[in-house]
């Protein structure tokens, strides 16, 4: 523990000393020089950057992570002012901190843009307060200062913040603060979100648990890419202690770059210890470190959207199949499995629908992400095929009689009113105090008048009133599937 001494040491003449050279990166001025200019020479421009207002960057040892934190730097644009988003290693602390003492290293001295500082501290919510003790003993802000310094010979401010709350609603909170603040800096101001990914799992699980969470920040949705970590975390994988060190400051970044209009994240380089340091690092024993950027090219409004091949679509049917085959066996499915398709550990919204000889038999699902695609599948099929109310038991005799069909959801849209319906291409979902249900855009086969489609729902689904679609006291959702079923 570092005691009251050093601290007051550090902080002396309002400023706080660099701490971590000669063990991050060099002690010295001209070796830390040379070494971000090799790790440069080794590192290709990336033009994405000149359309982005943030990124995403590691904050390991340079021989570590420093490629691919250059991944970022090398092309990083110029602004007056860097805000480095970063966790708490040491601290715990519900809101953000941030600091307004100036910061050194062996390349100089960095002062904080204290006005920004101090509009974002007087805010009476009092989600941002100042205390520069907490960064004290904190690498994750500083291992940035030296490729900043590096980068542009012009001067330039920092706006250096913490965060660790898994509040979803206090994020998004301290996001609009940030935004509502700094609006006048609004051309001035690049995001640099400081966070390593997975400590410490083997090599192989590495790259998916990675990959697949990388993958999730890609819809902007918070809420999406903290229940993909925690599905992460639930697989139980060894030696795997959290999906990202920065997960708080992922989202918050995710969330300053979507009510600022940059709604789409690209991943530009992910690499884990092993691949950037075998001499030091072992592979059963890796950390993950990823460069993305936060851009304004075109995105589907209702999130990503991810195809499946042909090969794809039957795994899936086949691990339905073998679910519902387990439960007679007396066999449980294998449970928190991580795939090594990315897709099917990613969370997704499923409905499996059981038929014999095209009359119904079973159909159960959800209308949001709870489990991961594959996870998902196993456990709707077991329900559809087991716990329809409206059916038995599926019998064994007739396993060999059900044709499986998979309905993978698009996220929800809420519409306005019943006209913003697509006839034969939508689902829809209606909600009300009094009663809700769904029904699948296979139904439109049955219905194809959006009257009696509608109708049917309120009456058979919802148990409303036939005409209840009408009621401005309904909320109307509609979404679209991709659909696959067995041959």
């Amino acid at each position: 523990m570092i005691n009251n001494f050093i601290i007051l040491t550090i902080l002396s003449l309002n400023t706080i000393e660099s701490q971590f050279n000669g063990s991050f990166y060099p002690s010295k001025e001209k070796e830390t020089i040379q070494l971000i200019e090799n790790i440069f020479k080794e590192t290709q421009s990336k033009p994405h950057l000149l359309k982005s207002i943030a990124a995403i960057v590691p904050h390991a040892g340079y021989i570590y992570s420093g490629q691919i934190a250059a991944s970022v730097y090398k092309s990083l644009p110029y602004y007056e002012n860097y805000f480095i988003i970063s966790p708490s290693h040491k601290y715990w602390f519900e809101n953000a901190i941030v600091c307004d003492e100036s910061f050194n290293t062996p390349l100089g001295t960095i002062e904080t843009n204290k006005e920004i500082i101090k509009k974002l501290a007087s805010n009476k919510t009092e989600l941002i307060k100042i205390d520069c003790s907490k960064f004290i003993g904190e690498h994750a802000v500083e291992v940035q200062l030296p490729f900043l310094q590096y980068r542009f010979k012009k001067s330039f401010k920092i706006i250096p913040l913490l965060i660790n709350t898994q509040n979803i609603e206090k994020i998004k909170k301290i996001a609009k603060l940030i935004v509502d603040e700094t609006k006048n800096y609004r051309e001035k101001i690049y995001y640099l979100i400081s966070s390593d990914l997975s400590h410490y799992p083997e090599y192989e699980k590495a790259n998916l648990l990675d990959l697949t969470l990388s993958n999730s920040i890609k819809t902007m949705d918070l809420y999406y890419i903290d229940l993909t970590a925690k599905i992460l975390l639930s697989k139980k994988i060894e030696n795997y202690l959290t999906p990202a060190c920065g997960l708080s400051g992922i989202m918050l970044g995710s969330e300053i770059s979507n009510l600022m209009g940059f709604k789409n994240f690209e991943i530009l380089e992910y690499k884990n210890s092993y691949d950037t340091n075998p001499t030091y690092s072992k592979k059963n024993n890796v950390v993950g470190y990823l460069a993305g950027v936060f851009t304004k090219t075109n995105k589907n409004e209702n999130g990503i959207v991810i195809e499946y091949t042909k090969n794809e679509k039957k795994e899936l049917l086949n691990i339905a199949r073998k679910a519902i085959e387990d439960s007679f066996l007396n066999k449980n499915s294998e449970e928190n499995q991580l795939y090594n398709n990315i897709k099917f550990n990613l969370p997704q919204a499923v409905f499996v629908t059981l038929t014999i000889n095209n009359n119904l038999r079973g159909c159960m699902g959800t209308t949001q992400p709870q489990l991961s695609l594959a996870d998902a599948v196993k456990y709707f099929a077991q329900i559809a095929a087991f716990k329809d109310p409206r059916f038995k038991p599926l019998q064994k005799e007739e396993l060999d009689k059900i044709k499986i069909e998979i309905s993978i959801l698009s996220p929800l849209r809420k519409v306005k009113d019943y006209t913003q319906i697509n006839i034969g291409k939508d689902g829809v979902v209606i909600n009300s105090k009094n009663g809700s249900g769904l029904f699948l855009p296979q139904v439109w086969e049955y219905f194809p008048k959006k009257e009696d489609f509608l109708s049917e729902l309120c009456v058979e689904k919802a148990g409303l009133s036939s005409d209840c679609w009408k009621s401005k006291e309904v909320e109307i959702y509609t979404f679209t599937v991709e659909k696959f079923s067995e041959l």
